[in-house]
């Protein structure tokens, strides 16, 4: 109580000191003004006082007529009942006042239109988060900061100087103000434990923030993934600024991730050899939700909401989309959706139990990251938050957002915390919608679940955006199923011809020459096959049949050099034809062909061939292949490049001077290449 009493009074202190900040401005000039607080709540305090400090008025009566029939048509899609909420009344009283609040927790017209006031400059003082000085262009005469310590989502940190100078950058207006002003109230010494010089110094002169990566890897990401191959995820993990910066951390992220598969493998969403199982492409199609597993489980462990009402399941799914601290004590007055919410814990626990087998955090608290125990109750309350369930399921119901509001319990001014989480529900009903219908075979459920979207799409969820207007809204429709993909032409063992672009390459580069020709006696490079091919020289019925596996809608090659030799004689042979051979999945597999896949992206439509005699892994991309095998500039480029010194690339370059520098005007001079595109 002593704390709560100490944070109360320290928010109070805050408001005081704008207030008589306000008041200097008030009895001296009329400025344009921002103070910077980072606390939605010391904001709202503000507008409340405010809102009975009358005397504080900085626009003219033009200004004010103005304001009035801006915030009239703005308005103007809103329900009654809704007009009457606190914080539109509160609002509209302040923006006439010429006075700007601007927060999280504030309905998203509301915001616009402090924006919009602000920016046509009819607003002299606006109260905001850091969000409003960061992320919107909205220069001010002078900046005001309540204090530079802020909540960064794990701890109390004072501002570091980058982003003081982002927010303090704000002050001064081009060709409108000599100078800007930047005020600093130091409120946090017990925080800080430092001389107020020595912070404000620090602010001013220190360096900004080294950039480091914060790429992460989230099931939907490794799930998508993996469905485009398994070989994709560690190219991915290879192009993480994170691998140039910190190569240590790079290299934890990739063991996470093997560790992650693994745990994919054990809850039967990818199988052993990396493809994606019917319960994996049902968590694909689940974007919305933090964690995918935790809500594919669900959906399944509640038979696809069989049994329940659109409201039911509406108010189950409002769990995942809550936002803040857990309440301790929920209320749930309908008996089917608290059973659902026990189901949804159960499935969290178990969750973490499989994750912790395999040393994967859980969750973003788990104690695991701190070297210590945990338990499921962590991720349960990380993940499952229930206490917008009865708010969702009124709000299904048909009941108007005032009510529903008033049955969420946030405090006045968190009226837009309770809008963005039934927009992030509507959004994930969506996909629940879709999964049902084209991944569980439930179209019955999927229909009432849309049709009840449809219904709370309403109100202040449906008050157009006051930058956008009333624009068409594709989101109320359901997701589209994708179009019907093309079957497998030919059986398992066929062996024939196909013509070599109605084929993919299976991975994105390939050697320029063959380990061995592939006819005795024949040419031993990409180029000069290809040429063979054209003059006649090697006919295609003597090569062996290029090995085929469908994949992902199409036929893919596991020989990737003699298709790309194809492909170049087919550039200008519109008649040539490849022998093929098509194998099934065991016979794919044994040759670790899924393991090596990486052009799931691309379809495997081009493909970079390394024109190198030496085999260089870094290639230079110069664009794609000619249409004439003969008589261009860049073919002869390449056969000069093949006729350079072949020089074996190794993992280690050579230990003479002499011989390192030849090797290196090698690289540089085979890194020329070609690249094998599509022309469909």
């Amino acid at each position: 109580m002593a704390s709560l009493r100490d944070q109360q009074s320290h928010q109070r202190l805050q408001v005081i000191h704008c207030l008589c900040k306000l008041k200097i401005w008030s009895d001296c000039c009329r400025y344009c003004g921002t103070g910077n607080s980072f606390d939605k709540r010391v904001c709202e305090r503000v507008a409340l006082l405010l809102a009975g400090a009358k005397r504080m008025d900085f626009s003219s009566n033009a200004q004010k007529r103005q304001i009035r029939a801006r915030l009239q048509a703005g308005l103007a899609l809103l329900d009654e009942r809704d007009k009457q909420l606190a914080q539109v009344k509160n609002s509209c009283d302040l923006l006439v006042r010429g006075i700007g609040v601007h927060h999280g927790g504030m309905l998203q017209l509301l915001r616009e239109m402090v924006e919009l006031l602000f920016a046509d400059g009819l607003l002299s003082v606006i109260f905001a988060t850091e969000t409003f000085a960061v992320g919107l262009n909205m220069p001010a005469k002078s900046v005001i900061f309540t204090d530079v310590v802020k909540f960064d989502g794990r701890i109390r940190r004072a501002l570091n100087s980058g982003e003081f100078r982002q927010m303090s950058g704000r002050a001064g207006r081009r060709g409108l103000d000599l100078r800007g002003h930047v005020y600093v109230m130091l409120h946090s010494a017990k925080i800080l434990r430092e001389p107020t010089a020595t912070v404000l110094e620090q602010l001013y002169t220190e360096e900004p923030a080294e950039v480091r990566s914060c790429y992460r890897v989230r099931w939907s990401y490794l799930l998508h993934l993996i469905s485009a191959g398994p070989a994709h995820l560690y190219t991915m993990l290879g192009r993480s600024l994170q691998r140039l910066t910190d190569p240590y951390a790079s290299s934890k992220l990739q063991q996470e991730a093997t560790r992650m598969v693994k745990v994919l493998q054990e809850l039967d969403f990818v199988d052993e050899s990396g493809a994606t199982l019917p319960k994996g492409t049902l968590a694909c199609h689940l974007f919305v939700p933090e964690d995918a597993l935790l809500v594919a489980n669900v959906l399944i462990a509640l038979r696809g909401f069989a049994g329940l009402s659109a409201a039911q399941s509406f108010a189950i799914c409002a769990s995942f989309v809550a936002e803040g601290a857990i309440a301790e004590r929920w209320k749930i007055s309908d008996g089917s959706v608290r059973e659902g919410v026990r189901t949804c814990n159960r499935v969290a626990e178990e969750l973490a139990v499989t994750l912790h087998s395999h040393s994967v955090p859980c969750c973003n608290k788990c104690g695991l990251l701190t070297q210590s125990r945990c338990d499921g109750s962590v991720m349960v309350k990380t993940r499952v938050n229930p206490k917008l369930c009865e708010t969702a399921f009124q709000w299904a119901s048909g009941q108007d957002f005032t009510s529903a509001v008033l049955s969420s319990g946030v405090a006045i001014g968190g009226e837009g915390i309770v809008a963005r989480a039934l927009r992030r529900l509507d959004e994930l009903m969506r996909e629940v919608t879709f999964v049902l219908r084209h991944d569980l075979g439930s179209p019955e459920a999927a229909q009432r679940i849309q049709e009840a979207r449809l219904l709370a799409r309403r109100g202040v969820l449906a008050a157009p955006s006051a930058y956008l207007g009333a624009t068409e809204d594709r989101v109320a429709e359901e997701i589209e199923p994708e179009p019907p993909w093309p079957r497998q032409s030919f059986a398992t063992g066929y062996e024939g011809c196909l013509d070599p672009l109605d084929i993919g390459f299976s991975q994105q580069s390939c050697a320029a020459n063959f380990p061995q020709s592939p006819v005795p006696h024949g040419p031993e490079s990409v180029l000069d096959f290809a040429k063979a091919l054209k003059d006649g020289s090697v006919l295609p019925a003597h090569v062996k049949p290029i090995e085929i596996y469908w994949f992902r809608h199409r036929f893919y090659s596991l020989d990737n050099r003699r298709l790309a030799a194809f492909r170049l004689w087919r550039l200008s042979e519109e008649d040539a034809r490849v022998p093929v051979k098509v194998l099934n999945r065991s016979q794919a597999l044994n040759k670790h062909w899924l393991k090596k896949f990486s052009t799931g992206f691309t379809g495997g439509h081009c493909a970079f061939v390394a024109g190198a005699a030496i085999g260089t892994r870094q290639p230079k991309r110069v664009g794609h292949a000619p249409s004439h095998l003969d008589g261009s500039s860049r073919v002869r480029r390449s056969a000069a490049i093949q006729a350079s010194p072949r020089w074996h690339c190794s993992s280690t370059p050579p230990k003479c001077k002499q011989t390192r520098a030849r090797h290196r005007r090698g690289i540089q001079g085979a890194a020329e290449q070609f690249t094998l595109g599509d022309v469909l």
